[in-house]
């Protein structure tokens, strides 16, 4: 346990639960507390244990649900996301698609020819009837061939599942005047669908908890991970690279932390960049701000 006599209040460490310190009269004898200096001193002071603190976080604070919907990719992508995602340009003679690589003819009145740009893309280019080709779009997103920008919303094949995330007043390592954010995901087994490796065939579910600093910057990484989640892209069905076993569910590209302590080379805390870099991994997957 962890006392903090200020708050009159005592943290089992394991579980993260908190109940008050109740004051008393000193106690003939041998303290609630048992032995040992923290007993003798609670003993001492007249404190004895009582039941819950009155506004201590519940278990969860918040619980956020996923259900995967497939989105059957699109035989092309239609002219409203180009007309939003892309520039008609002026290229001169020597430049060519990058994807079928052929000149652009400037003489053709054939909409098909036109060289338009990306819009967030600089220096490349391609025919209207590349751009528009099957393949192009991910259900209602695509990343630019050659540089990968992202256009649209980025979703994922994220099994269904449930996101929880709570509060602890213990502090991880390398943050001592803060709580921790705990947060909780529990994925069912079930059949996988369109969009996973192997539709037909079960998949294994899984249960992960990781931890974050209750600060201002692992409150915006909680933030970050709450639209990961909803929009499917925080685990997939696959292969285990510890255990070795297929069609399960198993993380999708963005590190979180498992324990509180321990390093960067146990999954735990003190970590300085992690924060960092995980916003580098969310932003590389389109979430580069909270939404709800």
């Amino acid at each position: 346990y962890t006392y903090d006599l200020e708050r009159m209040t005592q943290v089992n460490e394991d579980t993260g639960f908190e109940r008050r310190i109740q004051r008393t009269g000193p106690a003939a004898g041998a303290t609630p507390f048992g032995g040992g200096v923290m007993g003798a001193l609670a003993g001492a002071m007249g404190f004895v244990p009582g039941g819950p603190v009155h506004g201590s976080p519940p278990p969860s604070s918040e619980t956020i649900e996923y259900s995967y919907a497939p989105v059957a990719p699109a035989d092309a992508v239609s002219v409203e996301m180009l007309t939003e995602w892309t520039e008609v340009e002026d290229v001169s003679a020597e430049e060519t698609c990058v994807l079928c690589m052929y000149p652009f003819d400037q003489d053709s009145i054939d909409p098909a020819e036109t060289a338009i740009r990306f819009s967030k893309c600089a220096g490349h280019y391609f025919h209207r009837g590349c751009a528009e080709s099957p393949g192009m779009l991910q259900g209602t997103w695509l990343r630019c061939p050659v540089c990968s920008t992202l256009y649209g919303t980025q979703t994922g094949a994220q099994p269904n599942g449930i996101m929880a995330v709570s509060l602890r007043p213990t502090p991880c390592d390398g943050h001592p005047t803060t709580g921790t954010i705990v947060i909780d995901y529990t994925f069912p087994s079930g059949i996988q669908v369109e969009g996973m490796p192997n539709p037909g065939q079960p998949y294994q579910g899984t249960r992960r908890q990781a931890f974050l600093p209750d600060d201002a910057e692992g409150r915006h990484v909680r933030d970050l991970l709450k639209t990961a989640f909803k929009r499917g892209l925080l685990f997939v069905v696959g292969e285990s690279v510890t255990t070795g076993r297929s069609n399960t569910v198993v993380w999708n590209g963005v590190h979180h932390k498992t324990n509180t302590t321990g390093g960067a080379a146990h999954y735990g805390y003190p970590d300085p960049t992690y924060c960092s870099r995980v916003k580098e991994e969310l932003a590389a997957k389109g979430v580069f701000e909270a939404s709800e």
